[in-house]
Parts: C-alpha cells; sequence; structure tokens
C-alpha cells in the first residue's frame, strides 16, 4: 500500500494516494510517518481539518519528530493559529536547529504574533545562513513603518534572487512604502509584463502608486484589471478575502 501510495504521489494521483495511506494507517495505526504522509497530502488538496488531525496524531505518535512538529506548526499558523503554533516550531528548532524550513516559519510566526524584537534578533542571525530570510526581514520592517530600513533590506535580498518575481515585487512595494513612487512605478510596469497574468498583487501595487500620487483614474484602472484577475480577492462576501489587506470599504 505505501509502495503504490508513493507511485500515486509521483504521478500526481494525489486523492488515490490519499486513498492508499489511509488503508496504510488503518492496518498500521501507530506509524507516524504513515499519519505525516495523509496530513501533507490532505492539505494538499484543500482539507485542512483532516491534515490538522492527521499532524496531531502524527505528533502524538512521535512527539521527537521535527518534521511532524514542523507541519503540525506550519498548519496552525497557516489558519491564523500562532500561539498554538509557536511551540510546537520551537521544539522542532530544538530537535533540528539546522533546517531552514523550521526555522524559517519559527520567525514568520514571530512576526504574525507581533513579537518584534524576538523576531529581529532571530533574523538577524537567521539572514547569514539564508538569505532568502531577508523576505521576512522586509516584512517585519514594514510592520515596523520603518520604510527606509525595508528598502535597504529588500535591496539586499534582490542581490541573491534578482529575477524572481516575488522578490521584485516586494522591493516595489518598499519603494511605495518610502514614497519613491517614480521608482516603484517603472520597476511595476517592467514586472507586469513577465508576471502571469491571472497575478493581482502587480495591478494592486500600481493602482496603490497612482493613487497616493493623486491620479485617482489611473488607480481605478489598475484597480479593475486586479480584480479582473483575482475577482475573489477583492470580495467581501469571498472565503479568499483578506481582511487585513483590504481593511476598510471601497
Amino acid at each position: 500500500l505505501l509502495t503504490r501510495g508513493q507511485q500515486a504521489v509521483e504521478t500526481n494521483e494525489l486523492p488515490g494516494a490519499l486513498a492508499l495511506f489511509k488503508e496504510a494507517a488503518k492496518l498500521a495505526p501507530n506509524d507516524s510517518a504513515i499519519h505525516l504522509k495523509i496530513g501533507v497530502l490532505a492539505v494538499t488538496l484543500g482539507d485542512l481539518q483532516e491534515g490538522l488531525a492527521a499532524f496531531r496524531k502524527a505528533v502524538s505518535l512521535a512527539p521527537k519528530s521535527p518534521d511532524a512538529l514542523y507541519n503540525l506548526g506550519k498548519l496552525l499558523g497557516a489558519i491564523g493559529r500562532h500561539s498554538m503554533a509557536l511551540p510546537y516550531l520551537k521544539q522542532a528548532i530544538e530537535l533540528s536547529p539546522g533546517d531552514p524550513a523550521i526555522r524559517t516559519e519559527y520567525a514568520s510566526t514571530l512576526i504574525s504574533l507581533k513579537k518584534y524584537k524576538q523576531a529581529r534578533k532571530y533574523l538577524g542571525k537567521l539572514v547569514r545562513d539564508e538569505p532568502s530570510a531577508y523576505a521576512l526581514l522586509t516584512l517585519l520592517e514594514l510592520r515596523e513603518a520603518n520604510w527606509k530600513a525595508a528598502v535597504g533590506t529588500s535591496k539586499r535580498l534582490l542581490e541573491h534572487a534578482p529575477r524572481a518575481i516575488s522578490t521584485r515585487l516586494l522591493f516595489a512595494n518598499t519603494l511605495i512604502h518610502n514614497g519613491q513612487l517614480e521608482d516603484a512605478n517603472q520597476e511595476l510596469k517592467t514586472l507586469i509584463q513577465k508576471a502571469p497574468a491571472t497575478l493581482s498583487n502587480i495591478p494592486y501595487s500600481l493602482a496603490l502608486s497612482a493613487f497616493l500620487q493623486g491620479r485617482f483614474s489611473k488607480a481605478h484602472s489598475w484597480m479593475l484589471e486586479a480584480r479582473s484577475r483575482a475577482p475573489g480577492v477583492f470580495d467581501r462576501g469571498s472565503k479568499a478575502f483578506d481582511t487585513q489587506m483590504f481593511p476598510t470599504e471601497g
């Protein structure tokens, strides 16, 4: 069953793989690794509650497994339960201190909990080993309204990932917050030619920049473009709507 399940994963037959791993779990209910596989597949397929139950089971069977602890902590954070996630991630780091994914998730959780001082200290160490962590440090500086520092940190990130769309978009947004609107526009207009047509973040950022410049008609046009690319993100009745990103009406 495990072999067939893994083969199904490799051929992207994920529902079938999940069913096979569930059958395997019935035969070996105390195997933490099987429950971990079930959790990963359930989350991938969008069933977060089943994934949460599977990860909890995996941790209960193998409380010293960094993979089980990490996956449980990451999912708890993804559904907004950051306070519950933190101790699991902390345990995972203690068991696997060099794992970059665990360390990054831990830092992200500290930021979500507004433990900014602790997050800054931790990220200061993390960026030495993982330059990608400059993205989190940039986000932290944006949360702290330290716009100039955010621009500088995002430039450090650009040195390590100059072609990544997400990196350049983050850089452009730091420019907007720092009042460098023309520079941001130039960056965003270059990006929009390269990015997938479904990506709404870039026209949204262009709308924000235009709005701050007092170009309201242009801002409205870019918002319509953003909405057309990802309608649910801008629809308050949609599950995809993020109240933190769009906290006000209109």
